[in-house]
């Protein structure tokens, strides 16, 4: 009785951290499926936490796809964490590249975790989204 109870203390840690792939693992070890409603507080939780790769898992475990808002959000989030790559490929799943605005955000958002080549990354998609905006003039 202990363990399946410690089981589900882990799987409901796993959902509030935003990690389906665990999630639902765990869930399996307990002999059951994850229900709708805490495959919609993992969706949440893996958007806030602003990864991509466990954002789109909890998406497909919902069986959808990510909506446009949850994206922006999604994009928005990286950005606030500091995950250049995650939030790069979240711009494409909208088909945009990010602004000038949140290219500085990401900058400095590497910048205060002391994530240099991040950092760096960021600051020369700054520097191309800037070049675009003056091309476009």
């Amino acid at each position: 009785m202990k363990t399946k109870n410690s089981t589900r203390l882990v799987v409901s840690a796993l959902i509030r951290k935003g990690r389906p792939g665990e999630a639902f693992i765990a869930a399996k070890l307990e002999k059951r499926e994850l229900m709708p409603d805490e495959i919609r507080q993992l969706i949440k939780a893996s958007i806030r936490s602003g990864r991509y790769i466990g954002a789109l898992q909890a998406a497909r475990l919902a069986g959808r796809k990510l909506t446009h808002p949850e994206v922006e959000q999604l994009i928005q989030a990286s950005i606030r964490v500091g995950l250049v790559q995650d939030a790069l490929r979240a711009v494409k799943l909208v088909s945009r590249k990010l602004t000038p605005l949140e290219a500085k955000r990401l900058m400095d958002s590497c910048l205060q975790n002391g994530w240099l080549a991040d950092a760096h990354k960021a600051a020369s998609i700054l520097k191309k989204s800037k070049t675009r905006c003056n091309h476009s003039r």
